[in-house]
């Protein structure tokens, strides 16, 4: 098969894509999805049966649950669903398949980058907000709060006019985390051939190590010196430049994530592609 692109063959295999990984990860997949009513119903069993009144899951407990199981999420899916390319049989298998290794490759990036990341964030943020709404003992949904909550964040606790587009962007800076974060590990379930969650995570752990040693050596030898980090940021606060400040970083950090992604694509587009049993 060359590397031709055909949309209608594409299409198909994507289907198929899609209904392979429905099968075989659906039941975890959808478990994580419905973890805000997993997470009410553990709470008001526990506060029933120890306490003998009704408690409430607080917004700080929902939004961590969100941030660990979306974690769960990006670091299981990749190794569970095309890890298997690298086995010689299953793998010889898929890479027999009638497809180009450019439309298998597209198939994988719109199931990890579009598919998994909408089905899940709609399914758990409206989960949540229902939950909310039927009981309003739980309070404001994480979607009806998230508004507030980056706008503090995107300011850094000040206050600007234009909220509207810096919420808007970082939920798009957070898509842009998710995913940089499951294209890693989708990287690491196709290049190694076992161990493929432990290898990426070590490989974290050993970048974050040497950043840490490259930082220390940098601030022991006084390439800082003379750098008074408070004084220049009160110097911003005092002169109203924060939100122009919040802006440019968070400008900053979305090209950064969009390189990220690009490169940690066209890694796993190189690895398909020369792939071989």
């Amino acid at each position: 098969m060359n590397n031709t692109f055909s949309f209608k063959r594409f299409w198909r295999f994507f289907l198929y894509d899609i209904r392979r990984w429905a099968t075989s990860y659906g039941p975890s997949f959808l478990i994580m999805s419905l973890m805000p009513l997993v997470l009410y119903a553990i709470t008001m069993t526990f506060s029933l049966v120890f306490t003998q009144e009704a408690a409430h899951p607080v917004l700080i407990a929902r939004t961590t649950v969100l941030a660990v199981t979306a974690s769960l999420l990006f670091i299981t899916y990749p190794s569970h669903v095309y890890g298997f390319v690298t086995d010689k049989k299953a793998g010889g298998a898929y890479l027999m398949l009638p497809v180009s290794r450019l439309e298998k490759f597209a198939s994988m990036m719109l199931n990890v980058l579009v598919i998994v990341p909408a089905i899940f964030f709609a399914i758990y943020l409206g989960t949540d907000a229902l939950l909310c709404l039927i009981d309003t003992g739980c309070g404001d949904s994480m979607l009806k709060s998230a508004g507030t909550a980056i706008t503090f964040l995107s300011t850094f606790g000040g206050s600007m006019e234009g909220t509207e587009q810096i919420i808007s962007f970082n939920f798009f800076y957070m898509y842009l985390c998710f995913g940089i974060s499951i294209l890693y590990f989708l990287l690491g379930a196709v290049l190694f051939r076992k161990h493929k969650i432990l290898y990426p995570i070590l490989i974290l752990i050993g970048l974050n190590m040497l950043l840490s040693l490259v930082t220390g050596g940098l601030i022991s030898i006084g390439i800082f010196e003379g750098f008074d980090f408070e004084k220049w940021v009160l110097s911003v606060v005092n002169e109203g430049n924060i939100g122009a400040m919040a802006t440019w970083f968070n400008v900053l950090s979305g090209l950064v994530n969009l390189v990220a992604i690009a490169g940690l694509g066209t890694a796993v587009y190189f690895r398909i592609k020369t792939l071989k049993h």
